[in-house]
């Protein structure tokens, strides 16, 4: 009785123990809920601090929340999968929980992808919308700017691949046939190639019909991002 009275006390003689007894908690001591109010207060100052000309180097605010990033995401690996899900889904679903996820124990690319489709946050070409998929573990895409490589691991998945084009600034090869390129049904995609092919500061004229064909096909939808402006 004594042994067992001494173990009692041993486990809860924090007051923050006996508060958060039965919790599940990281490697690092948080719980779940404060991992994930930590992960969206800092994608809320990236998006805030983003949109203005705010310098990024050390000591910066923006270097300080990758840093966290960098902290939290380390952390998230000692999280099981099924646990973030239960959280996500009880919280509710938004882009940067399921970017979360992709660092969790055991995830997978495609329940990284079903949860931000849960979210209905749309992915468009520009900033605000691409920084979600930049947070999305590495492990879990194919490291290579190639369109043709991007291609063949997204298949058959429009938006896995409008995520692998967003998780990197990196200019993208866009080593496809010219025909392949001119048969891009969906606006979303369509969107995504657009964007990348006016980052490069010299084209061919059929990298010019590209985007006329591209505009078109994106024309009147959420991914006109051109006509909004």
């Amino acid at each position: 009785m004594t042994e067992n009275r001494q173990m009692h006390d041993t486990v809860f003689d924090d007051p923050k123990n006996m508060a958060l007894a039965g919790a599940i908690r990281s490697a690092g001591g948080q719980t779940l809920p404060n991992l994930w109010r930590i992960l969206h207060d800092n994608m809320f100052l990236k998006l805030r601090f983003g949109m203005i000309d705010t310098p990024s180097g050390d000591g910066s605010t923006l270097r300080m929340i990758a840093d966290s990033e960098a902290e939290l995401a380390a952390d998230l690996a000692s999280v099981a999968v099924q646990d973030w899900e239960n959280l996500c889904a009880a919280a509710g679903w938004t882009a940067t929980g399921a970017a979360a996820l992709s660092w969790c124990q055991g995830a997978t690319l495609p329940q990284v992808l079903d949860g931000w489709l849960a979210s209905g946050f749309p992915l468009k070409p520009l900033p605000e919308y691409e920084r979600p998929a930049r947070f999305i573990n590495p492990a879990l895409l194919r490291q290579t700017r190639s369109l043709s490589a991007l291609v063949e691991a997204a298949q058959p998945n429009a938006f896995a691949l409008c995520v692998m084009i967003a998780h990197s600034p990196e200019p993208l090869d866009f080593d496809m046939s010219l025909e392949a390129l001119q048969s891009v049904p969906q606006p979303q995609l369509a969107a995504f190639f657009k964007s990348r092919m006016l980052q490069k500061p010299v084209r061919s004229p059929d990298e010019d019909q590209l985007i006329v064909i591209w505009t078109a096909t994106v024309k009147g939808t959420e991914f006109d991002i051109w006509e909004a402006a």
